[in-house]
């Protein structure tokens, strides 16, 4: 478990004060994860919306939504997490239109494969998505609108794997946001929220149910890269599943089959750890986490990460709300986000 003082620190990095997440002060702060956000932004700016094509290794279609306000602005390109995800994206959404009417210019994108972009994310390394990010922050450098010494990402979620790829290879990207990003492997993150989704069903798992998915999970892993062990690894996986109803439940989204484009995806994703790339980031960095998350534990992430960063640390913010789950979109956020955008990412 992370010890309270040294997320205090953390807090400390963020917000220039020492704020206990678990003190009074912070909880009565916190929204609840069933409150309706209320976005301070001023509607009187008036927001122009372009349609854009980004020149990656594939098209994407994206929109520029560019505040009317004085020029250059600061500007951030919007990362999209795991799966399926375009422009209709509620939560992504939501950030992209707030921050503009907070006077930060906004690129939007149709991640590869989803909505209007082309390209298949099903196929792409984290790497090949970062390079797609990369294409999108040349893209806003380059816009007279835009002052080119502030552009960075904000990524969500999964995307949270893709931007610091994208800042250490891009050292022309000012500041890098992550919103409800997981700093655990692949295979970590994977097992984590299986058992975290079977304690919201109020069906755990025991500590032998949980060994064997991690053994079934690490042999589908293995037989992606090997291609070997199919057979030995359906049987394992079978007889898991008529042995306890609750594994059963929780082995529903492997592979049933060995064409499934999901075991091509684990084998070039699967060995992915996103601490090597956050040890090499130097630019500033704010990490957001919701204290409800049940899709990620984020005291194990924010103690990772500070595991791996320690003393070169002074470049990441970290925020915990309690109050808030995975998709966190909070007013004091939106505020807090669009200032440091505003000062190119400095406290």
């Amino acid at each position: 478990m992370l010890p309270s003082n040294r997320l205090t620190f953390v807090a400390i990095l963020a917000l220039g004060c020492a704020v206990r997440p678990s003190s009074p002060a912070a909880s009565s702060a916190s929204a609840p994860a069933n409150r309706e956000p209320v976005i301070a932004t001023d509607d009187s700016i008036v927001i122009r919306r372009e349609a854009v094509r980004i020149s990656a290794s594939v098209p994407l279609a994206a929109t520029l939504l560019i505040p009317q306000v004085a020029v250059p602005a600061p500007a951030v390109v919007i990362v999209h997490g795991s799966g399926s995800s375009d422009r209709t994206n509620a939560w992504t959404s939501a950030y992209a239109e707030d921050l503009a009417r907070s006077g930060v210019v906004v690129l939007y994108p149709d991640k590869r494969g989803s909505g209007e972009s082309e390209g298949d994310w099903r196929t792409a390394t984290f790497d090949e998505l970062a390079s797609d990010a990369a294409a999108a922050v040349s893209l806003l450098r380059a816009r007279p609108e835009v002052d080119s010494a502030r552009v960075g990402a904000l990524g969500f979620s999964q995307g949270g794997y893709v931007v610091p790829i994208l800042a250490t290879d891009h050292e022309e990207l000012a500041f890098a946001a992550v919103i409800s990003g997981g700093t655990l492997s692949l295979m970590s993150q994977v097992l984590g929220e299986i058992e975290m989704e079977a304690v919201e069903r109020g069906a755990p798992l025991d500590s032998a149910e949980r060994a064997r998915l991690r053994w079934i999970y690490e042999s589908m892993f293995e037989f992606s890269r090997s291609r070997s062990g199919w057979e030995s690894l359906q049987t394992q996986a079978d007889q898991a599943r008529s042995q306890s109803s609750r594994l059963d439940f929780a082995l529903r989204t492997l592979p049933a089959d060995s064409t499934h484009w999901g075991v091509d995806w684990i084998a070039r994703t699967g060995d992915f750890d996103p601490l090597p790339y956050w040890r090499r980031v130097r630019q500033p960095v704010m990490m957001i986490y919701g204290g409800r998350d049940t899709q990620l534990r984020p005291r194990r992430s924010i103690e990772r990460l500070w595991d791996a960063v320690g003393a070169d640390a002074a470049n990441f913010s970290v925020l915990l709300f309690q109050g808030n789950g995975h998709a966190l979109h909070r007013e004091d956020v939106i505020a807090m986000l669009a200032a440091w955008i505003e000062a190119g990412g400095r406290p």
